[in-house]
């Protein structure tokens, strides 16, 4: 009892004198984290499906503030640039590179559910129509940026999450894909699809950790993938109960 009244002593002193330095006119605390991403080893899925209710929270619960969440893309090294042929995918009557249109589904899967017709959230957590952009540095710097980088082998993605741990405040994110990797639109054998694997991403910029038991590989933010696999596109279960847990009061 003494041990637990003591963890909870020093949480609040923790807690008051960084609001105290906050007031004070001092930043806030920043901290960061990054999830990693791997390719899934083959070995035939378990017995279980997008209906396990499994979710896990960043840091507690951090969360956006402010939203709607702008970001840009750089689509260098891709091998998408070029790629403008399967129509209006967002129906926002727009002539835009196909990889911007699935990136956009991809994160308005968490937002309002448009691609699975789960229903979403109330809260509009992305700002449709992302533009294109030369930046290529990762880092804290106030961009939103989503880029392709060569990452080490194994590794599909990396999410970068800058956060305030003491107001639980999602400040900024950066999403890297591996330049090792061939990249789809279709689901294409062989070949990493966007759509998946941007969804799993897009689902760490909302604030969801990864999740690891085998139970849980066909939600969407089961840590690892497949070439050729898109059940990640549309949200199961506990990926739903897990943006709802942060987003809706």
């Amino acid at each position: 009892m003494k041990r637990e009244l003591s963890a909870i002593l020093v949480f609040l002193l923790v807690f008051s004198a960084s609001l105290t330095l906050t007031q004070a006119g001092f930043p806030p605390r920043i901290e960061k984290v990054t999830l990693v991403h791997y390719l899934a080893q083959s070995s035939g899925p378990p017995a279980w499906d997008e209906n396990e209710d499994d979710y896990r929270l960043i840091a507690g619960g951090v969360r956006w503030w402010d939203v709607p969440v702008v970001y840009v893309v750089n689509l260098k090294g891709s091998g998408l640039e070029e790629a403008n042929s399967l129509g209006d995918l967002d129906k926002d009557g727009k002539d835009e590179p196909d990889a911007l249109e699935i990136l956009q589904l991809a994160s308005e899967e968490w937002d309002d559910g448009d691609y699975s017709g789960w229903g979403g959230v109330t809260v509009d957590l992305f700002e449709e129509d992302p533009e294109t952009t030369d930046k290529s540095t990762v880092g804290m710097d106030g961009v939103n940026l989503i880029l392709w980088s060569d990452l080490d082998e194994g590794v599909i993605a990396v999410t970068h999450l800058w956060f305030i741990p003491s107001m639980k405040k999602i400040v900024e994110f950066d999403i890297e894909f591996n330049t090792d990797y061939d990249w789809s639109l279709t689901g294409e054998y062989g070949k990493m699809d966007l759509q998946n694997i941007a969804t799993h991403e897009f689902g760490h910029a909302v604030g969801l950790d990864d999740l690891r038991p085998p139970m849980d590989w066909a939600l969407t933010m089961y840590a690892y993938s497949d070439f050729g696999e898109t059940m990640k596109r549309s949200l199961g279960l506990g990926d739903q109960l897990g943006v709802e847990d942060l987003y809706e009061d």
